[in-house]
């Protein structure tokens, strides 16, 4: 379960918002949880390593089926294999006139 502080992300109309849950210096599990408050937004939580190296899919919404409110948390545990930060990209491009507020939390 992640007990980490909560970020919140508002999303505007169109656009493309990416928050980091979680920075580590070296490999770490991290227990990481996403939620969207209303409606719906697709996600991308991904890890980037410290070091430039090429980014980590972890998870992702599928093509066309977004994380919608009525869906609850979404949460799970990444293994870091080195120092880096667990980031996740929400996406509201399904909602043109409402921005989508997204929740979001990891901890170590």
């Amino acid at each position: 379960e992640a007990a980490g502080p909560c970020t919140a992300a508002s999303v505007r109309p169109g656009a493309t918002e990416e928050v980091v849950l979680s920075e580590v210096g070296s490999p770490a599990d991290i227990a990481w949880e996403l939620r969207v408050c209303a409606q719906e937004a697709s996600y991308e939580l991904f890890f980037a390593p410290a070091d430039g190296g090429p980014e980590v899919a972890v998870r992702a919404s599928a093509p066309r089926e977004p994380l919608q409110a009525k869906d609850g948390i979404v949460a799970g545990t990444f293994h870091a294999p080195q120092a880096g930060a667990l980031r996740c990209r929400f996406k509201n491009d399904k909602g043109w006139l409402q921005s989508r507020l997204c929740l979001c939390r990891a901890a170590v």
